[in-house]
């Protein structure tokens, strides 16, 4: 930002607080959320395929559904993969982790 104004700082802030004042009971973000980490924890990276299809499978199966042209016409131009790809190196970004997490206080 230009004029300096740390606006991924603000938002984290204000999802905090959205999640502490209740307002995210209804929408989908925290089981989206923990499944897009659990995916970052385990290959170091975000994995779209599965990350749709898992989030998808156990919290709206109908809705995968509807993804499937869409997906099957990432899949055929070679922009989706089916298998996640792990970053080397993973003993480091584990390292990380769980060092933030040591100073936040999460488990």
């Amino acid at each position: 930002c230009p004029q300096q104004i740390p606006i991924t700082d603000i938002m984290y802030a204000l999802k905090r607080l959205a999640i502490a004042e209740g307002y995210a009971k209804d929408t989908d973000a925290p089981a989206l959320a923990r499944t897009f980490t659990k995916y970052v924890e385990d290959y170091g990276r975000s994995f779209e395929f599965g990350l749709a299809s898992r989030y998808y499978m156990f919290n709206k199966p109908l809705g995968m559904l509807k993804l499937v042209p869409m997906g099957l016409n990432l899949f055929t131009r070679g922009r989706m993969h089916l298998r996640p790809n792990r970053i080397r190196q993973m003993d480091q970004l584990r390292a990380i982790i769980s060092k933030a997490r040591e100073i936040g206080g999460a488990s």
